[in-house]
């Protein structure tokens, strides 16, 4: 459960222009990528011994420091800054075969959730596009007169917002390719995960300079690192045997 809180400052004075001219020309949404690895042994071994899945660990570490950075939790549209809700909600992007079969699904209030109901709505997961085909329709038909109407009036910023989220998760998993790094999504910070090796996870986090500006989210993707590492943070009693256990 989130409180809503001001969005972060990008500069004392001036504030809203930045984002509404200087980071905002068309179709530019100007990136920042930052990456870190997590020291994943302790987290590798639960995911095992308890048949666990690593995007519900993952899921779960990123809801739980939105709560601890709830200032992030915005989505900037055309320059606006639009709160994205008392929930926490994480996208997942989830691709299949054939190749463009691809869907984003939520995970809402991730971080009041046992990692083994995750692992159940990942598995449950459906493409919930067809709640809004005819919206998405009429966008995929008029692409450059919804841009322009919602950059200029603001009017499908609500709608938006219901099918967005401020964070998106994706695993590319593709032999042959060590990693993937965004250059930037409009709305939201988007995670990749890259190639797993002695037991070291590689995370780069890519966002919207409308958002913040990089310390911010830096100390974000720090928190998200920390609860990976220290995996009683991802557990729930009912989930482990014992403490003990999970400490070794």
């Amino acid at each position: 459960m989130l409180t809503k809180c001001p969005p972060y400052k990008l500069y004392k004075y001036g504030n809203r222009y930045l984002r509404k001219i200087v980071y905002n020309p068309p179709l530019w949404n100007p990136a920042v990528v930052l990456k870190t690895t997590v020291e994943a042994q302790k987290l590798f071994s639960l995911i095992k011994e308890k048949n666990f899945s690593l995007n519900a660990c993952l899921v779960k570490a990123l809801a739980i420091a939105l709560t601890r950075h709830p200032r992030l939790n915005y989505l900037p549209l055309w320059g606006d800054m639009i709160w994205a809700g008392d929930h926490t909600k994480v996208g997942v992007v989830r691709e299949e075969q054939p190749l463009e079969d691809v869907f984003q699904f939520f995970v809402m209030d991730a971080e009041t959730k046992s990692l083994a109901q995750i692992k159940q709505e990942f598995q449950q997961a459906k493409d919930p596009s067809g709640d809004n085909a005819s919206l998405m329709k009429a966008m995929d038909r008029f692409p450059n007169l919804f841009y322009q109407v919602g950059k200029r009036t603001g009017l499908f910023a609500k709608s938006l917002a219901s099918v967005s989220c401020p964070i998106m998760l994706t695993n590319l998993n593709v032999p042959g390719v060590d990693e993937m790094i965004s250059a930037g999504v409009p709305h939201a910070m988007l995670v990749c995960i890259g190639l797993l090796n002695d037991k070291k996870l590689p995370i780069s986090l890519s966002f919207n300079h409308q958002l913040a500006n990089a310390r911010a989210v830096a100390v974000y993707l720090a928190e998200v690192k920390a609860i990976l590492e220290n995996t009683l943070q991802l557990v729930m009693d009912k989930e482990a045997s014992s403490v003990g256990e999970i400490q070794k």
